[in-house]
């Protein structure tokens, strides 16, 4: 039994394969299970070639020696023969059949007689351990093009690449550039395979040379670990199409749970495959469909390997009549996807015992574009609530690898996520952060600026109930779009420790716009910490907040914080500058001994305007000034204008100023709330009557209706007493054009 048939996926993450074609078959080879069972041993000749050892009497003797010990022998062996010392001679072993993975060789320039087509069709592999000189040639017969498949540890920034190039005579070398390449993460993050396409190789070589440049002495070890080879089969073919445009063409899969089976071809409905499994051993050309039959439930998960391109891009969907068809995973992800132009729509996602809905990782350098996830329902992920990690979640992007990678278009939109752990949907990258001594998503370069972010971002329209902790995360977005969700419900892990989360956030983001969304039943009666209905986190610039609606969430309406950024182990660059929060509806937000917005350490020139908050809960904070790090650098030059402070009759509201730098409050309506007092921060323009709403304390859900409550009656100070803002955004939280007098997030 193949060794790829039977070993766990676990051992698979750490392969590194290698594949050639266009091998011309020789006639007279023999068996590819005798030719492995064979042993062949080189030696370097007086003219500095490797030459065959063809002495039946010392392969006797070396065929019973251990592969990686120097043996001798006497006189009196069965042949009678001389003692043989063999650090002369290199070899390749039965071990490259189908057996011994932990096998080693420690051997180096080795040299591999491959000339049999035969040969090529089985498990051909080896693991490079620990060598100083590093490369291996392999005599083929007559190669015109190859696919070289090999596993490097994803953490290494710095792992050297293997040069690739072939040779006629094995002396004059000629080096060979991938036409296409394509990458893919093993096991979680802990390795990447990268797939390259070799084409148009002169089919008078016979020889092909991998060679590490700087030496076997990896910088990450290990590092490059497994060679495989196979022979050319209708599926390695098939599988080249992802990598080799041209190989394959697009195709159509249907996948029918209750009237397919496997063995059919699963390319037209009257023949559909059984298992997404079977589905999942395809790789899948732009254009192609991966189709689910409407009404039937799936076990297990699926894999899409393969791109799409921005004209053709790869679907997976449903089809006939009936309900959306049910992925019920048990582990893992549902459904994972390492490449480009995928459009995931119309499925329903469980997976009660696994960690996420979908998983796209990918590690392949520069942008990975074209990811769409779009009318999916995502219930019972995670539902026992203990994974904390931000991974557990419904949907999860990541961008990773060994060198710069990012995402160039993400949507998510118009999908209902329901009971989920940790997160609903979480963007992120290892290549963005501004942090210097962060632990996690730190590959770049930081300290010199590195940054690569991702880009063309939008989420929108999604409703998220129940959820763990936290609903939309992005980290290292430009000018990402989140609008128009509904995040209800959040806080469901039970005594889990020091978790901090906050229903919509954003970290090491740039110019991110989050508008128009309603988050509200944030809850705190589980622990956890935060709390908030947004959150401005570390190393945001010029973020906005507006237009959006929060309302009965324990930690509160808005926080805004960073790490301490005086501390050198943090780097000058963690701070939080320039976030805008504009024309939001604050209803109820705040526990009791919590705020409705608060302010730590490091954050930087933030403008809260013409927003309407409104406290309807006793003993709740309106603006908490802190700095929970511990360091000397708080927050400086936070400023609010035209703002609408209101307070419910007899509710005791207060401040919590315990570390600032600076603040400045300026023309504000404070009814039933007294206005800030503290050195550090200067107040002006203080105005206590009543702004006059249509309905003083209106709550509930709906961000048009219940703001509708919140407009000014005709005759209300608030609607002629404010100041001008530049670039004020134009419009209030119903879309009314505005001038500078108004006062609130509504006119009337």
């Amino acid at each position: 039994m193949k060794l790829g048939r039977r070993i766990s996926a676990l051992l698979l993450a750490a392969l590194m394969l290698f594949a050639f074609t266009g091998c011309r078959k020789n006639p007279t080879a023999s068996g590819s299970g005798e030719w492995l069972s064979e042993r062949d041993y080189y030696y370097i000749d007086e003219n500095g070639n490797w030459t065959a050892l063809t002495d039946d009497a010392l392969l006797s003797q070396l065929q019973n020696a251990d592969v990686n010990s120097n043996v001798t022998t006497d006189d009196e062996t069965a042949n009678n023969t001389p003692a043989v010392d063999t650090s002369k001679f290199q070899t390749i072993t039965d071990y490259m059949g189908n057996d011994g993975w932990e096998h080693t060789f420690e051997h180096s320039n080795l040299c591999i007689e491959s000339l049999h087509a035969d040969v090529l069709e089985d498990d051909y592999r080896m693991r490079r351990d620990s060598y100083d000189a590093a490369y291996v040639t392999y005599k083929v017969d007559h190669v015109g093009e190859f696919i070289v498949q090999y596993s490097y540890g994803m953490s290494d920034r710095n792992a050297i690449t293997p040069v690739f190039s072939v040779s006629k005579d094995g002396k004059g070398w000629t080096d060979v550039t991938a036409t296409y390449t394509a990458y893919s993460p093993f096991n979680g993050d802990s390795w990447v395979r990268q797939v390259a396409y070799f084409g148009g190789i002169d089919t008078e070589n016979q020889y092909v040379k991998i060679t590490l440049p700087k030496g076997g002495k990896q910088i990450y070890d290990p590092n490059l670990n497994f060679v495989q080879i196979n022979g050319v089969t209708e599926k390695l073919l098939d599988e080249l199409g992802a990598y080799a445009p041209g190989i394959s063409k697009a195709k159509t899969v249907y996948v029918d749970s209750e009237k397919g089976k496997d063995t059919n071809s699963g390319t037209s409905k009257d023949k559909p495959l059984k298992t997404l499994y079977a589905a999942s051993q395809k790789t899948y050309a732009p254009g192609s469909k991966i189709l689910l039959k409407s009404g039937c439930s799936f076990s297990g998960s699926l894999s899409i390997k393969g791109s799409g391109n921005a004209l053709k891009p790869i679907t997976v969907t449903s089809y006939g009549s009936g309900a959306k068809p049910v992925i019920n995973s048990r582990g893992g992800a549902a459904i994972t996807a390492i490449g480009e132009y995928i459009t995931i729509t119309g499925l329903k996602i469980t997976n009660k015992t696994g960690k996420q809905g979908i998983n796209f990782t990918v590690c392949k350098p520069g942008a990975t574009k074209g990811i769409v996830v779009t009318k999916c329902d995502f219930e019972d992920i995670n539902v026992n609530f203990t994974n904390t990690a931000h991974a557990a979640c419904g949907v999860y992007f990541k961008a990773t690898g060994r060198q710069p990678s990012w995402f160039d278009g993400i949507t998510v939109e118009n999908n209902n996520f329901n009971h989920v752990a940790r997160c609903g949907i979480i963007i992120t990258t290892d290549w963005c952060s501004r942090v210097l001594n962060q632990t996690w998503g730190n590959k770049n370069d930081a300290a010199a600026g590195e940054r690569y972010a991702i880009k063309n971002v939008a989420i929108r329209n999604n409703k998220l109930n129940e959820i763990g902790g936290d609903g939309i995360f992005i980290t290292g977005c430009d000018g990402a779009v989140v609008e128009k969700n509904v995040v209800s419900n959040s806080g469901l892990f039970k005594n889990m420790g020091d978790i901090h989360w906050a229903s919509i956030w954003c970290h090491s983001c740039n110019d991110c716009v989050f508008q128009y969304n309603e988050v509200y039943g944030n809850s705190g009666k589980n622990g956890g910490a935060d709390l908030q209905a947004f959150d401005s986190d570390i190393s945001n610039r010029n973020c906005i907040f507006q237009y959006n609606y929060s309302h009965d969430n324990d930690g509160g309406f808005m926080l805004l914080c960073s790490n301490d950024a005086v501390k050198p182990e943090n780097g000058k660059e963690t701070a939080t500058t320039g976030t805008i929060i504009r024309y939001n509806l604050s209803v109820n937000d705040g526990a009791e001994g919590l705020s409705v917005i608060d302010i730590t350490s490091s954050c930087y020139d933030s403008h809260f305007y013409n927003n309407t908050i409104y406290c309807g809960k006793n003993n709740v904070k309106l603006v908490n000034f802190a700095n929970y790090d511990g360091g000397t650098d708080d927050s400086k030059n936070t400023v609010f204008t035209n703002n609408i402070f209101y307070a419910k009759a007899g509710v005791k509201v207060t401040y919590g100023i315990k570390r600032l730098q600076s603040a400045t409050f300026t023309n504000n309506v404070f009814y039933n709330i007294e206005a800030p007092s503290d050195a550090r921060i200067k107040v002006s323009g203080v105005f206590t009557e009543d702004p006059k709403f249509v309905s003083v304390g209106a709550t509930g859900n709906g961000l048009n209706a219940i703001a509708a409550k919140y407009k000014l009656k005709s005759g209300s100070y608030a609607l002629t007493s404010g100041v001008a803002v530049k670039n004020n955004g134009g419009k209030d939280l119903l879309g009314n054009k505005v001038n500078d007098k108004l006062m609130g997030a509504i006119l009337k």
